[in-house]
């Protein structure tokens, strides 16, 4: 190898460090974006936790719901069952988990009414919209034609619930006291199968103490793996400077 082929492979070699050097910070940035925006549930760890738990804690959900029915004792049973029995366990994990990551992502132990109320108002919006398409299919499909794509989800429901209110179909929306029951329902229920989270009765002023929630070792523990690895696994893809080393059957070649 001749000296101009060796300053090549040289430079070749900065471009990709600088390659993996850039890409992680570009990994890193996005990743405290989207915590900060209360958005940690699209992060690359928060879509593999999702992927990992949502159906086992769909499951739970249904197990639970199953033993509401059938007159088992519970807490606020009567009210969780009465308007979730025929709910999609599949979207009301996924709704449960996504909130919980993006509250917990911004704030690392907020109180538990904080992250229940949150869950539960989440729910209540999709079994809303999900009664809106059942009563007048014709209407939300309209409504829905009508959004950008970046129209968020609150100032949707806003629009939803005025419309259909106008045509005579409305939901009735439920009392604070609801709501914090489906989302302590719901969050217990993810806790149960994934132990992500604990809650923590503390003192948080003068003569004062809140129930804060917190991830635990076990959910930080599997958050550092997944960042680590993909950290890992971070470049850049830009043009090189030589061509790769060629293929043989005696020798592997690649970049």
């Amino acid at each position: 190898m001749n000296s101009s082929d060796l300053d090549r492979v040289a430079r070749q070699l900065a471009t990709e460090t600088q390659a993996q050097r850039e890409q992680r910070h570009r990994l890193a940035t996005r990743v405290n974006r989207a915590e900060e925006r209360r958005y940690a549930s699209s992060t690359i760890y928060g879509q593999k936790l999702l992927k990992q738990t949502v159906g086992p804690v769909a499951d739970t959900m249904t197990e639970r719901l199953h033993l509401l029915r059938r007159g088992s004792a519970a807490i606020d049973g009567a009210t969780v069952y009465e308007r979730l029995k025929s709910a999609d366990t599949d979207r009301l994990a996924l709704i449960t988990m996504k909130v919980t990551l993006d509250v917990l992502g911004k704030d690392a132990k907020p109180e538990l009414c904080a992250l229940t109320l949150p869950i539960g108002n989440a729910i209540q919006t999709d079994l809303r919209l999900e009664y809106y398409f059942e009563r007048d299919p014709d209407l939300y499909g309209l409504l829905h034609k009508s959004f950008h794509g970046s129209t968020g989800t609150r100032q949707k429901e806003t629009v939803f619930k005025y419309r259909f209110n106008k045509a005579g179909i409305k939901w009735d929306t439920w009392s604070n006291d609801v709501v914090h029951k489906i989302g302590t329902w719901a969050f217990n229920c993810m806790v149960s199968k994934t132990g992500f989270c604990r809650v923590e009765h503390t003192v948080v002023g003068k003569k004062k103490a809140a129930n804060i929630v917190r991830f635990t070792p076990r959910f930080l523990d599997l958050k550092d793996k997944i960042l680590s690895l993909a950290d890992d696994l971070a470049f850049c893809q830009w043009p090189m400077v030589c061509d790769p080393l060629p293929w043989s059957n005696d020798e592997s070649g690649g970049y």
